[in-house]
């Protein structure tokens, strides 16, 4: 009963239902919390001393509490108490202290051994954090320069490519005489060189295309240059554009291609020339029309000026245009071989239709128009099955293929190299004459000396073969030639411009 009393006794203010166990491990805990628990004298003290003070303490206040009231008894008690943990406190610090010491000393030094030897590993790994950081550093500024020098290097030049090798170095001009100018077909056969003409100038170019006898890689060595860009649009569609010329060159222009679909071909020259016009009247842009010899029909006059009005019926046959019903085959009419509705009126009447809009545009709104009639072309980039003669040689010749003439090769034709017909368009345009021009080589050979040639130059073992032709132009289609009565297939011969003379058998 007197242990449960004492274990109740209030100690001032600072304790309150605390035994004397608790107090004295209050006491300790404190004074030595800052060495390590596994270690602390804390725990030396309570196993040695705690129970002889306890017990000590325990012994005495229960006398006193005999003797002395219950108030007095807890006044002495707590006296003593503080006596007693006074002393146990000196006796055990002077016991520990060599323990401390030494636990002291030996965490001294073990922080002192792992200080040493985390700087020992930061001294190893110093170097080569600072080799690797400064590579690094070193690599990202070359790889910044070399970025840098590649951009300048593109903004100057055109790369290299498998279709153009050659390196095209492009002019810097400042913004004000730098043109922006939208090429419609500028991935065909001219209008890709005429790309390459305005890049090289220093002009902002738009090449605009929708592949179908164009092809991406004949503009693939601008692709990555600044001052260019590919739209893959149909110009029979409106576009909304911001430019200062256009040049209108979207149109298929040989026989195989224009004849594949018709329709498409005519609503090109229509419905593409009305977009590109509507966009110039809106912009107030400059624009130059790519037609054609054709327009000419069966020509009376060689070679043609611009002011010759052409040989062209259209209210009914004519006999240069097409032949009698009755000495032709039986299966066809004669409204099948006539100009307007033959197979080659969808080029012919669209470029026709084409010229009147683009001079309708210039007197109603007032738009700065231009016209190019282009006559027999070629040069790099040429498709080689499109059906002209030069190809056609030239492929019937690599092949060691008879090369066919129709007729005894004594018609004559002239050729102008692309480089050329650029070179005209590009003066056209930024000349000031404004009505219809023809555009082609006035020295004029003979198809035979031509094909003699492409022989001779190919080294070629092929023969070059002569069918039966006529005097008056031919009508060729896409499976046949016809000449009166008689029917032979038609061989590679194909040329869709520029016909110079009335003995007319290659297309």
């Amino acid at each position: 009963m007197g242990m449960g009393y004492i274990a109740t006794i209030s100690f001032g203010t600072n304790t309150t239902n605390t035994d004397l166990n608790t107090l004295v491990e209050n006491l300790e805990r404190k004074k030595y919390e800052r060495l390590d628990s596994s270690a602390s004298p804390l725990n030396i003290l309570q196993s040695s001393r705690e129970n002889t003070a306890t017990a000590m303490m325990l012994r005495k206040s229960d006398h006193r509490r005999i003797e002395d009231s219950p108030d007095e008894a807890g006044t002495a008690l707590e006296r003593e108490v503080s006596d007693g943990l006074a002393e146990e406190t000196a006796r055990s610090k002077d016991e520990l202290q060599p323990m401390m010491s030494e636990t002291g000393a030996e965490a001294v030094d073990n922080a002192e051994a792992e200080i040493e030897a985390r700087a020992r590993s930061k001294d190893k790994s110093q170097p080569m954090m600072s080799k690797s950081t400064g590579a690094e550093a070193v690599d990202f500024a070359e790889a910044e320069t070399r970025f840098i020098e590649t951009q300048k290097l593109l903004a100057t030049q055109s790369i290299p490519t498998a279709t153009n090798p050659i390196v095209m170095k492009t002019a810097s001009l400042p913004d004000s005489k730098r043109k922006k100018i939208l090429v419609t077909g500028g991935a065909g056969f001219v209008g890709s060189h005429l790309v390459d003409t305005l890049m090289m100038e220093g002009h902002e170019v738009i090449a605009l295309d929708n592949f179908f006898t164009g092809q991406r890689k004949n503009v693939d060595h601008w692709m990555n240059h600044p001052r260019f860009s590919l739209v893959v649009h149909d110009v029979t569609e409106p576009i909304m554009l911001e430019v200062d010329e256009i040049y209108h060159l979207a149109c298929p222009a040989s026989p195989p291609h224009y004849q594949y679909n018709p329709v498409k071909t005519i609503k090109t020259s229509t419905m593409g020339t009305i977009n590109m016009l509507g966009l110039a009247k809106r912009v107030k842009a400059k624009i130059l029309l790519t037609s054609t010899s054709e327009i000419y029909g069966d020509p009376e006059v060689h070679p043609q000026p611009e002011s010759y009005w052409g040989n062209v019926n259209t209210s009914k046959c004519s006999a240069k245009l097409c032949f009698h019903p009755f000495t032709i085959q039986p299966n066809l009419n004669w409204f099948q071989m006539c100009t307007l509705v033959g197979p080659r009126s969808c080029y012919d009447e669209g470029k026709r239709v084409a010229e009147t809009m683009m001079y309708s545009y210039k007197s109603q709104n007032n738009v700065d128009v231009r016209v190019a009639r282009i006559f027999n072309t070629f040069g790099p980039r040429m498709h080689p099955n499109d059906g002209r003669v030069v190809s056609n040689f030239i492929i019937q010749s690599l092949q060691n293929k008879p090369m066919t003439i129709y007729g005894d090769g004594s018609q004559t034709r002239s050729f102008q190299f692309v480089s050329d017909l650029v070179n005209g368009l590009h003066s056209l345009m930024n000349g000031k004459y404004d009505l219809p021009v023809n555009l082609g080589n006035p020295d004029e050979y003979t198809v035979k000396h031509f094909a003699e040639y492409i022989k001779e130059i190919t080294q070629s073992d092929s023969e070059i073969s002569f069918f039966a032709g006529n005097e008056r132009r031919p009508y060729t289609t896409q499976t046949g030639y016809f000449n009166g009565e008689t029917r032979v297939e038609m061989g590679a011969e194909g040329d869709s411009e520029g016909r110079s003379s009335a003995n007319d058998s290659l297309f």
